[in-house]
């Protein structure tokens, strides 16, 4: 009766999902299908299993639950189980032929569901040269991932896989098995291609493995960079309080001087007032500085503007010397963060190239896997 298959490809968007969908519910104009179809049979296409297009996001989001999506997941599986080459589309079907036909699709259905996730839609299509069943279906493991991969697998179990249908579904329907055998050329050649795939898909994880230290690496540089950055940047803040300080002091002394400068630039005093004011400060250097002799206390009283001028101006100038220190401490600081910031600007740039060459490896290692699994 001949061999009943099939196949699956992957689909990576929603865009693809629902433009399959398009293609399989028959939504495009005569002449826009991938396939040759005869429009004038689409009246014979049935749906086992059918979606709502516009809450087509909503559905599949409910179907996946908690699972996540990642950057490069397969959204869905795009399954087409077929009846034997020798099957062709007729009018004249019995009822018989026809129930068993149907029947056949609807275990292709079960087997998908136990093999390849839940489906989103089941459509059948008898106006192509062969029949066959659409199925799309989300690749859910049973612990709840979203892994197309974990589902497929590689030859090995898609070989295992079709066995199964074989023994399940298509044996029971009197189809023929498939040819399993390999001659020594095919088995030589087969060996080849998956010990060079093998060897490939080896380097390829130690290349991940590599970069990612790599990103590693340049991460707890980069954090050390920011720690030191931070330690600078605390650093000038307290050099910038400790300015304001000496600032408001050299202020506060300029004040001072001023109204030193205020009493020597006074009226000069009559001799009587100049004697009325010289025993006033006497009296009051004689109470604070416990000084007795007459004559040194006078000429303490004579000379105390000028002293305390030159003292304030002495400590003036003591204070700017601390304030250029300071402010030269805080250019020093300033350079060292500007070449900080050049290392630390570098070091992100590498570790911004380590990533994007990370993300090549891992695409050409799904492209690998893809290979393998074909």
């Amino acid at each position: 009766m001949g061999v009943a298959e099939y196949h699956f490809e992957k689909r990576k968007s929603m865009g693809d999902i629902k433009r399959v969908y398009d293609e399989n519910f028959r939504e495009k104009g005569e002449g826009q299908y991938h396939n040759a179809v005869d429009v004038s049979r689409s009246d014979s296409n049935y749906i086992i299993k059918d979606i709502d297009i516009d809450k087509l996001e909503e559905e599949y989001k409910k179907i996946l639950g908690k699972a996540t999506i990642k950057r490069n997941s397969v959204l869905a599986l795009d399954n087409v189980y077929y009846l034997p080459e020798s099957f062709k589309f007729s009018k004249d079907l019995s009822p018989l032929e026809r129930k068993c036909i149907n029947k056949y699709f609807e275990k292709c259905v079960e087997f998908n569901e136990n093999k390849y996730g839940v489906s989103l839609w089941a459509v059948v299509h008898h106006d192509e040269t062969r029949p066959h069943l659409h199925i799309m279906s989300v690749p859910l493991t049973d612990d709840g991932r979203l892994c197309a991969k974990a589902l497929t697998g590689n030859k090995i179990k898609l070989r295992s896989d079709k066995d199964e249908f074989y023994e399940t579904v298509s044996k029971k329907f009197g189809f023929d098995e498939r040819n399993k055998t390999l001659d020594n050329n095919e088995i030589r050649k087969h060996v080849s291609c998956n010990q060079h795939l093998e060897e490939k898909r080896m380097q390829l994880e130690k290349d991940i493995i590599n970069k990612q230290n790599e990103i590693n690496e340049l991460t707890e540089q980069i954090e050390n960079y920011q720690m030191k950055l931070k330690k600078l940047d605390n650093q000038t803040s307290a050099l910038w309080e400790q300015s304001s300080e000496i600032r408001a002091k050299i202020s506060a002394k300029y004040t001072s001087l001023g109204f030193v400068y205020e009493n020597a630039k006074q009226r000069p005093l009559n001799p009587m007032e100049q004697k009325s004011l010289i025993q006033e400060l006497i009296d009051y250097l004689k109470d604070i500085f416990g000084i007795h002799d007459r004559e040194r206390l006078g000429n303490i009283a004579i000379y105390y503007p000028e002293a305390e001028r030159k003292r304030i101006i002495h400590e003036i100038e003591k204070e700017k010397e601390a304030l250029v220190d300071i402010h030269k401490q805080i250019d020093d600081i300033s350079e060292q963060k500007n070449d900080l910031l050049e290392e630390y600007s570098d070091l992100k740039s590498v570790r911004k190239e380590t990533r994007e060459n990370l993300r090549e490896i891992k695409e050409e290692y799904e492209e690998l896997e893809e290979e393998w699994e074909r």
